[in-house]
């Protein structure tokens, strides 16, 4: 699933034309996790990757928690 925002929610109304609103989605490729103890150590070493529905995890992110990354395998 994607979640849909429009460049005006992002941008000041008053840069944007009519005309040039646009649509963008987010995607979610992979979710990782670990097992972790009451300190946050991993109790196996083990990095496990979620396999399940992933359409709802895109739902309420903020723009401004988004950062490009660099790397992508």
């Amino acid at each position: 699933m994607v979640s849909r925002k429009t460049i005006e929610e992002t941008v000041p109304h008053n840069d944007i034309k009519e005309s040039n609103k646009k649509f963008y989605g987010l995607q979610v490729h992979s979710l990782t996790f670990q097992k972790v103890d009451e300190s946050g150590e991993s109790i196996d070493g083990k990095v496990y990757e979620y396999t399940g529905d992933h359409s709802s995890f895109c739902e309420g992110i903020d723009e401004d928690d988004l950062e490009e990354v660099q790397d992508v395998d």
